[in-house]
């Protein structure tokens, strides 16, 4: 959630100001949006080029003007000179989310910016505690143009003036209506999480929007009561799938209950675009020209088809760096390249946050994915979450539909006793599951 610090005006300078403000912004967009088009042209030697040249310039410029980071290079005695390409930021410590969160304002926002206005991004806060990222309203735009550059991908840039955007996310009141509205342009609508199903559908066939974007557990959730109720939907142009990991039945089943193929978009508060599908639908490329991603372990990098901890380095946020920043995510990046040719590398799976790994009684860490694997594998599973509470015990809570067979919970607990030797399986059937303060679905919840 973006927040801007600018103070309000007048009611009716206001509305004069956002007109005016909207046109420049638009420019500003598109102008970051050319730069980025041009980037796609570029080949592996070129990406690697732009970013170390990149690299460089935002190393000296965190060291000079931010407290954090020279106390930081200091204390490591790394020497800013000596990162001269993205490989030497493995000299370099990880930062997390808890320690930045310590840290006071002046001490990780650049000097130069202290004073100037920023827009606050504030993360999701899945543990119960935002956490805030400070941006400036280029850097903003330029998140915008990096939202551009994915629906050029999917054939919708050229009428992008003109297509309706529906935002399916965990919260309602994120998506106000602008004075585009009324001229047809850049037209937005919210799919309100807090409706009923049957309403949140009516909302759908009422706007036939052209684009969906949102969290897979919502747009999974809609998708299943289409395909249940036989309700038919005008076929949107692309479906943006993000914020969550979306699982291969998930995919299947939105893309049949709403008749489009999904593209799956990794994302963050603190980085804006991450990753993204191309049309092969076979990894996600990185927005390599922006960030530079690490799969780490233990403070070391690990060779590409090694699964570990997502690590990512803003190549752009000048107003709070962010170098070697844990995103708490799992994933792997691809050995391959896409034959789409475009030369940005895949990142090929994200499998969850680090706290939602179960660990089994024999200390093997199980990744989201293969407990999906035959949880929705039975039919009238809505949604699901586990939950453990120690190392030989699981609850799992089941949310299901009139088609649910009863016998699948035996099935379930055995999978897991045998598979993963848990000893005390419990499956609870609510009416809903709790979801977290910005409205998403943690399929697993490990609490110690």
């Amino acid at each position: 959630m973006i927040q801007n610090s600018e103070p309000k005006r007048s009611t009716f300078g206001t509305k004069i100001n956002e007109l005016q403000s909207q046109g420049s912004q638009v420019f500003r967009i598109l102008y970051e949006f050319i730069g980025l088009r041009k980037s796609i042209n570029m080949n592996e030697s070129e990406i690697e080029d732009y970013q170390n040249r990149k690299l460089r310039k935002l190393i000296t410029h965190a060291y000079e003007t931010v407290p954090f980071y020279r106390k930081l290079f200091d204390k490591n005695r790394v020497d800013p000179s000596s990162i001269q390409r993205v490989s030497d930021l493995n000299l370099l410590p990880i930062i997390e989310k808890g320690m930045l969160r310590k840290i006071p304002f002046n001490e990780k926002v650049s000097q130069l910016f202290i004073e100037r206005p920023l827009r606050t991004v504030l993360t999701g806060g899945s543990t119960g505690e935002p956490f805030k990222i400070w941006i400036t309203r280029e850097e903003g735009n330029r998140r915008v143009a990096h939202r551009l550059r994915i629906l050029l991908f999917h054939g919708c840039a050229r009428a992008l003036m003109f297509n309706k955007e529906a935002t399916v996310a965990g919260m309602s009141g994120m998506v106000k209506r602008q004075w585009s509205d009324r001229l047809g342009i850049l037209r937005k609508v919210e799919v309100p999480f807090d409706a009923s199903m049957s309403k949140q559908v009516k909302v759908i066939l009422h706007e036939k929007p052209d684009i969906f974007w949102g969290y897979p557990s919502r747009l999974h959730q809609i998708a299943r009561y289409l395909i249940d109720n036989r309700v038919v939907v005008k076929a949107p142009k692309a479906i943006f799938a993000d914020s969550e990991t979306l699982l291969p039945i998930v995919r299947e089943e939105i893309e049949k209950g709403f008749g489009s193929e999904v593209t799956n978009v990794y994302d963050s508060y603190e980085f804006g675009y991450v990753a993204w599908e191309c049309k092969m639908h076979k990894g996600m490329h990185i927005n390599c020209d922006s960030q530079v991603v690490q799969i780490t372990k233990d403070n070391v990098e690990l060779k590409d088809g090694q699964c570990g901890n997502i690590t990512v380095t803003d190549l752009d946020n000048y107003a709070m760096p962010l170098i070697r920043y844990d995103t708490g995510d799992i994933g792997t990046k691809s050995k391959r390249r896409c034959n789409c040719g475009l030369a940005f590398p895949l990142l090929d799976s994200v499998s969850g946050r680090k706290w939602d790994l179960l660990l089994s009684p024999l200390r093997v860490e199980i990744p989201p994915l293969l407990v999906e694997q035959f949880v929705r594998r039975h039919k009238g599973i809505v949604e699901y979450q586990v939950i453990q509470n120690s190392v030989e015990t699981l609850n799992v809570d089941i949310v299901v539909s009139d088609g649910y067979d009863y016998n699948a919970d035996n099935q379930i607990r055995k999978k897991l006793e045998s598979l993963y030797g848990f000893k005390d399986v419990t499956i609870n059937h609510p009416r809903q599951i709790e979801k977290t303060a910005s409205g998403k679905l943690r399929c697993v919840v490990r609490n110690f």
